[in-house]
């Protein structure tokens, strides 16, 4: 099989509305097919993108507290919003789950394997032939969502998410 040179284009969620805005108009033509899939991220982005581009079709799969291993293992037929193959642009969403699971304490290295088997099953089996996949960071908080947390209580705690977003590397077809 031959494979071409592609890429998986990193921003962080922050820029989101930039990227898909110029000026108040969404950037995505009217026959844009636009698929979001991964976790709670996903879903969050794909209300958004509804709502500035309406011109656009969106089809939401984001599934709050999934992790990068259910998405390594799931088909387009356990995801009704993917059972269309016919994808312009791709938004991925993984590997936040599986890092605050942990306490944030999963190595970079475990995580990128987690990251990296998601988005190549992702662009194999739940939507092949986009032609645009982008892989989104995640906003960082300021202080832990839980009174008292030791893990994952400080910024620099969730740097080794950013820092393998940035890394991940898949073959595209």
């Amino acid at each position: 099989k031959m494979m071409k040179n592609s890429y998986i284009i990193y921003f962080i969620s922050t820029s989101f509305v930039t990227f898909s805005l110029q000026n108040g108009n969404c950037v995505h033509a009217a026959s844009q097919q636009i698929l979001l899939v991964g976790d709670s991220m996903a879903s969050f982005m794909g209300h958004t993108l509804e709502s500035f581009c309406q011109s656009a079709k969106v089809s939401n799969a984001g599934i709050g507290g999934t992790t990068a291993e259910n998405w390594a293992s799931f088909t387009a037929n356990d995801i009704e919003q993917c059972q269309n193959n016919d994808w312009d642009s791709v938004y991925i969403s993984v590997g936040g789950n599986d890092f605050l699971g942990s306490g944030c304490t999963m190595s970079t290295s475990e995580l990128k394997s987690r990251m990296e088997g998601a988005i190549q099953n992702i662009v194999d089996n739940i939507a092949p032939g986009a032609s645009t996949y982008l892989l989104t960071g995640y906003c960082m908080p300021f202080s832990s969502e839980e009174e008292g947390s030791e893990q994952c209580g400080s910024p620099s705690d969730f740097m080794p998410l950013s820092e393998v977003t940035s890394m991940v590397s898949v073959a595209m077809p």
